[in-house]
């Protein structure tokens, strides 16, 4: 299935087989819950990207280089401290697919390329988020076993080790929901006369 091939090319060994079972070690149920992080990072960070290039094509550079930045901050370095700031973005990038549709803007050409650039990208890495969200539920799932191997003294430290990773594998399925924002930004993107073909090629294969 697209989405599961795609999920291995986005999201490496996080999907593959090679790993233990996080009920049977530790350090690979750690080692998963970053990995949710990165490939949460990496969902949020390619719609900001789809963000700042539309932003940029309406002649908005500030607000398309402030999406530049949280993407980029964020995919290089993922920390609590910058999800609320990707989750008002992304946010106002939602809304403004809204209006788009009620204003008459014409794109920049320059807008139009990072679109075309962007666009098969993002799509793309939902298609890897749709697989990761199956490996959320289950990580999920064992996080009270885990704690409670820990033992009492084990437990805390633990906690600490798998904060940021719970509070990710808990907003993987709202961050899905952001999918219709990119079917929006190719429509538009589309009726401005840029080449969508691969990022459509792409979006057919999500599955949710």
């Amino acid at each position: 299935m697209f989405a599961a091939s795609t999920g291995h090319a986005q999201f490496g060994g996080l999907l593959g087989g090679k790993k233990k079972s996080a009920g049977t070690d530790k350090d690979a149920y750690i080692a998963q819950g970053k990995q949710l992080i990165q490939g949460y990072a990496l969902m949020q960070s390619t719609l900001l990207e789809v963000g700042a290039a539309q932003a940029e094509a309406e002649g908005d550079n500030a607000k398309a280089e402030e999406y530049r930045v949280l993407a980029k901050t964020l995919a290089d370095d993922p920390s609590t401290k910058d999800f609320d700031k990707v989750k008002q973005a992304s946010e106002e990038i939602r809304e403004k697919q809204s209006d788009t549709a009620k204003r008459s803007v014409e794109y920049t050409a320059k807008g139009k390329a990072a679109l075309q650039k962007t666009l098969p990208k993002a799509t793309a890495s939902f298609a890897g988020g749709v697989a990761l969200s199956v490996l959320s539920v289950k990580w999920l799932a064992e996080y009270p076993d885990q704690l409670k191997a820990a033992g009492t003294f084990g437990k805390l430290k633990l906690l600490k080790e798998l904060k940021v990773p719970l509070y990710v594998a808990k907003e993987i399925p709202s961050a899905l929901k952001t999918l219709p924002t990119l079917t929006k930004a190719m429509g538009h993107a589309k009726k401005q006369g840029v080449d969508v073909k691969d990022a459509e090629k792409q979006a057919a294969g999500i599955k949710l």
